[in-house]
């Protein structure tokens, strides 16, 4: 799976406990820093400090994590989940687009992708949630992350 994530924004990573989840990156991993504790999860660098394996030791976790790499800042939100884990993360720069498709219709708004970021347009005046955002007419988002509007998970 490939994040392509924009700039300054959190992406929501799933762990699980019987499952290692690795996020690789281009640049090496300088430092990383986790809001949790260590009884949390478990955390390793490997493939030459580009690829950080991450596993979760309990359940119910929910904090933050802080990736540092030679260029660039990477924020994920931390969550335990069993259902739908992340397993292996390709994490990539993402940029806003200008050229959409539509992937998805519903009477309360559109969904659209490009090639490294998605487009939601909010259908309803008071506008929509997605991750943490209220979305009055429409907003860029990072691609291949979880994607949450009003609170269900919609992709990814």
């Amino acid at each position: 799976m490939i994040f392509s994530i924009l700039p300054t924004t959190i992406t929501t990573v799933f762990l699980s406990a019987n499952l290692i989840t690795t996020l690789s990156f281009k640049d090496d991993v300088r430092t990383f820093i986790y809001g949790g504790t260590k009884d949390e999860i478990f955390t390793e660098l490997a493939n030459n400090n580009k690829t950080l394996v991450i596993k979760a030791k309990k359940k119910d976790i929910e904090t933050n994590l802080i990736v540092v790499t030679s260029k660039n800042r990477y924020y994920f939100k931390v969550m335990e989940s069993d259902r739908f884990p992340h397993q292996f993360v390709e994490v990539e720069d993402g940029m806003i687009n200008t050229n959409f498709k539509k992937i998805k219709e519903t009477s309360s708004y559109d969904l659209f992708e490009g090639t490294s970021s998605v487009m939601i347009v909010s259908k309803k005046k008071e506008g929509i949630d997605v991750n943490g955002v209220n979305v009055l007419a429409k907003e860029y988002f990072s691609k291949g992350v979880p994607l949450f509007i009003d609170g269900i998970r919609v992709l990814n």
